[in-house]
């Protein structure tokens, strides 16, 4: 068994424990470092928690006992909290978590507090029934007022957090429901003396405009690529589909039942919309095939007109120090308005990037979710904490405000910035607060992002579905590489198949498949979940 690497947050001995118990000033009184407020004696406490590592991210992977940002958390909250606390980190090697999460569930050696990707996965099959992990409900109720406010009602009905009514799992939330938005060149539109796209024709106009006029002024006339699509209709290609009522990620209320958007027959409408971008090369002849690589290559190349991304990643991809042309000038955008103005760019994530579970067996349930709620608390500490890390090292105050560099070595250094602003943060993810936006260079085009993202996300039936074992147990009934449903579209787009009958085949091989299953156990879900 992996040897295991507790990483603790408040380093403080017995002997030392029991001197500051024992002193005393001449009056006899004890002293006021061991008492709290009320003039209680300080509860000391240790939580436990078991984590992945992150994968790629170095210092999770090299951190020792002791390990500064760790100490630096339990400080803030012992202060805060008027207690002596220790809390203690093992991290498991993300590329291998869940195999090595079914040894320490096996093994029965388990902490307080667990990172798993929901309560019924199958790492620690029949948890919830064999009574491993801790229902919540009271808990919550009496102690959890930041969690309950963070989260919106509906999300506590997510199977991966709850069973039968009873919450045994805690979400860890995304940096936004919604990240994805439409970039596009600002200064390219200024040159074409264009205004900025709204409607599906405008989007066509741009594209138009980029391919014929030789908008980047190298000569060629032909080397510009309106939309850059990703590497087998991959996760940032949305631009033409939420707008026609179908998106390959989502399911639909369709006569009294959801079915997958897949199958529904607006696709079509989807798909003969794409044909047309292709045929007038508007995208890559090579859209299914060419690595995403090449296509970040030529965006920075000044070769791409208009791309969709992440936009928490403004700053580290689309800096204008990327590009070779330093000139460049970037906009977001939602998406084009359908007929009824509507921008469907995305449909919205659950908001759970993990699950976090209490071991049964904790002796300190009540001060775990205590803690827990702390951090989703507006105590300006733990914000500035999770946010720009330790004073002195990762930033320094100056007449009262904050100076970040998020380049400086002390926060790029093997990723230590998400040590402190999502490994560390339990419940969250705090890359995108506030705080960070206000200090960044490209601030004004995050804050634009952010409000453009929700915008252009919509919440479709299938939010909260869970994993169906139609679809884990048929992989080919998805929506990605390898799929039945890609096979069609890769066929259709590039006129090696008719729309019709390829289409009609297609969605009659899907249910053959597994499909019909699916759809079954699809439904019986929102029967559930919606039932009032």
């Amino acid at each position: 068994m992996k040897q295991k690497r507790w990483l603790p947050l408040l380093l403080v001995s017995a002997l030392s424990t029991s001197l500051l118990a024992a002193c005393s000033d001449s009056d006899g009184k004890k002293s006021a470092d061991s008492d709290n407020a009320n003039g209680e004696a300080k509860k000391k406490f240790t939580i436990t928690m078991l984590a992945n590592d992150g994968q790629t991210l170095p210092y999770s992977k090299e951190a020792k006992a002791g390990d500064r940002y760790s100490q630096e958390l339990s400080r803030l909250y012992s202060e805060y909290s008027k207690q002596d606390v220790t809390i203690q980190h093992e991290w498991l090697d993300g590329n291998n978590y869940k195999q090595l999460l079914t040894v320490r569930f096996a093994s029965g050696e388990l902490p307080d507090i667990i990172q798993t990707a929901g309560i019924n996965d199958t790492s620690h099959p029949n948890a919830v029934e064999n009574g491993i992990f801790l229902e919540l409900n009271d808990l919550l109720d009496k102690y959890g007022s930041n969690i309950k406010k963070k989260f919106p009602a509906d999300i506590w009905k997510d199977s991966r957090l709850s069973k039968n009514g009873k919450i045994y799992g805690l979400p860890m939330g995304s940096v936004m429901d919604a990240t994805q938005v439409v970039f596009i060149r600002q200064d390219w539109l200024d040159k074409l003396g264009m205004k900025t796209p709204v409607t599906v024709d405008d989007y066509l106009a741009y594209f138009e405009a980029v391919k014929t006029k030789d908008v980047n002024g190298n000569g060629d006339p032909n080397d510009e690529i309106p939309f850059g699509t990703h590497e087998n209709l991959g996760q940032y290609n949305a631009l033409f589909f939420g707008g026609f009522g179908a998106h390959p990620n989502a399911w639909s209320e369709v006569n009294g039942q959801i079915i997958p958007d897949l199958i529904n027959p607006k696709m079509k409408d989807v798909l003969s919309f794409w044909k047309m971008i292709y045929d007038k090369g508007y995208t890559y002849k090579d859209m299914f095939t060419k690595p995403n690589a090449d296509k970040w290559n030529d965006i920075y190349a000044d070769k791409v007109g208009m791309w969709l991304h992440d936009v928490q990643n403004i700053d580290a991809n689309w800096s204008a120090s990327n590009f070779t042309n330093k000139n460049v000038k970037l906009d977001v955008l939602p998406g084009p308005a359908n007929a009824k103005g509507e921008t469907r760019l995305i449909p919205e994530s659950s908001g759970i990037r993990g699950v976090r579970v209490l071991n049964a067996k904790t002796k300190n349930a009540k001060e775990i979710i205590q803690f827990l709620d702390w951090t989703l608390s507006d105590d300006p500490k733990k914000n500035t904490f999770f946010s720009f890390g330790i004073e002195g090292y990762n930033h320094t105050v100056e007449n009262g405000k904050i100076k970040y560099d998020a380049n400086a070595p002390a926060n790029l250094d093997k990723g230590q910035s998400s040590m402190f602003q999502t490994m560390l943060y339990p419940l969250g993810d705090n890359r995108m607060s506030p705080e960070i936006i206000s200090l960044s260079p490209s601030k004004d085009l995050i804050q634009k992002g952010v409000k453009v993202a929700a915008q252009a996300a919509y919440v479709a039936p299938s939010k909260y579905m869970p994993p169906l074992d139609a679809v884990v147990k048929n992989p080919e009934l998805a929506d990605r590489a390898g799929t039945l449903y890609l096979d069609m579209f890769a066929k259709v787009i590039t006129g090696k198949e008719e729309l019709e009958p390829a289409f009609t085949k297609f969605v009659a091989e899907w249910k053959k498949r597994g499909g019909d299953d699916a759809i079954k156990q699809a439904n019986e879900w929102y029967k559930e979940f919606t039932k009032k």
